[in-house]
């Protein structure tokens, strides 16, 4: 018999990032161990959500929101989206450019429409197309610091740190209670 009662933790994460940089396909490879090669765009907003044990008694159950990444067409609809959040993944793809100036719009977009601070980790993706890579991940690191982010280079398409990723929310929120 256990004397600590069971518990279970829901941590929403906001993962948002430009069209085409992989957010849904790290979803997916996180929540159902699936990768799909073929691209479908997310319009508005798909929410999956995945339980994670991390002890007899301690459980963590991420919702996680994964947010279309049209910004001018979704950004009036956003805002809905965001609250709530504890935690954000800001995801760039490493073979293109754009996506990694793309990371200041995002993190401006979370900080008007989330009013307290949350965490953000910056996820750089694709890390399987290294022969493609124009974003190293020192680049990465000097943008995540540049904000104080976490970071963390990851492939949806092999799994490379995709549980990571998730590991470290759940570590990270369990600091805070």
């Amino acid at each position: 018999m256990s004397l600590t009662p069971d518990v279970t933790y829901i941590i929403k994460i906001i993962n948002v990032g430009d069209y085409s940089v992989g957010k849904t396909s790290l979803i997916q490879r996180y929540v159902v161990n699936l990768f799909k090669e073929e691209y479908h765009s997310t319009v508005g907003v798909e929410i999956s959500q995945k339980d994670l044990e991390l002890s007899e008694n301690t459980k963590v159950r991420f919702v996680i929101w994964d947010i279309g990444g049209q910004l001018p067409e979704m950004a009036p609809y956003r805002k809905k989206f965001y609250e709530g959040a504890q935690f954000a993944f800001i995801v760039l793809d490493r073979t293109r450019l754009d996506s990694l100036k793309s990371v200041d719009k995002w993190y401006q977009e979370i900080k008007n429409y989330i009013k307290k601070d949350i965490h953000i980790i910056l996820i750089g993706n694709k890390s399987d197309l290294a022969d493609q890579f124009v974003i190293s991940e020192l680049d990465i690191k000097r943008v995540a610091e540049r904000y104080g982010f976490h970071y963390i280079v990851t492939s949806a398409k092999s799994g490379e740190n995709v549980n990571e990723a998730f590991l470290y929310v759940a570590y990270k929120f369990l600091e805070s209670v």
